[in-house]
């Protein structure tokens, strides 16, 4: 697994580059895993009526200060995947979360609006994103480049720059807007 203790069965140790940080060498197992799994997927009848979800619920050791900081631990990859389909045009900058997950399937699958969840939104759909974490004791609203954060009662707004993962603090009553996602 990728996860804590990068555990790697024995035939499978020293298969993989070691890398600069520990987790490295398993990613490169779970990397053949997906490989030989879809390989194996791809002859099966079902396989081209599946819609395959690959996600992750956080990141785990960083070698890039880009990604070294609060948003940057809940930056994980979210890939769909349709054996088959040609897909649409989808913004793959915007942000996103995992609530976004159902109502983009659903939408994927041309479930019409008045059956789609009330939570998250179609990521085939334009429209503002947002994402809301919480990282210990702080819940944070990502939405563009801002970042609004909320941390024992008090509402901050800090900019947020994609490319290098740094914030700009600054008081806002954007807190409001956070509480009413939370709620």
């Amino acid at each position: 697994s990728s996860h804590q203790p990068y555990a790697i069965p024995e035939e499978w140790k020293g298969k993989f580059p070691k890398g600069s940080l520990e987790i490295h060498e398993s990613i490169g197992y779970v990397d053949q895993m997906l490989k030989e799994y879809f390989q194996k997927a791809a002859e099966k009848d079902w396989f081209k009526n599946t819609i395959f979800i690959i996600t992750a619920d956080h990141t785990q050791k960083l070698e890039s200060d880009k990604f070294n900081n609060t948003v940057g631990r809940f930056r994980v990859p979210l890939l769909i995947y349709a054996p088959g389909h040609q897909w649409q045009n989808v913004n793959t900058s915007q942000v996103s979360h995992h609530a976004d997950i159902p109502k983009t399937i659903l939408d994927f699958v041309e479930v019409g609006d008045e059956k789609l969840p009330l939570t998250g939104r179609s990521l085939f759909r334009d429209g503002q994103g947002v994402a809301v974490y919480r990282d210990n004791a702080q819940f944070g609203l990502l939405s563009d480049k801002n970042l609004y954060t909320l941390t024992d009662g008090e509402g901050n707004i800090s900019t947020y720059d994609w490319e290098t993962g740094t914030t700009h603090d600054t008081k806002s009553d954007e807190a409001k807007r956070l509480r009413a996602y939370l709620q």
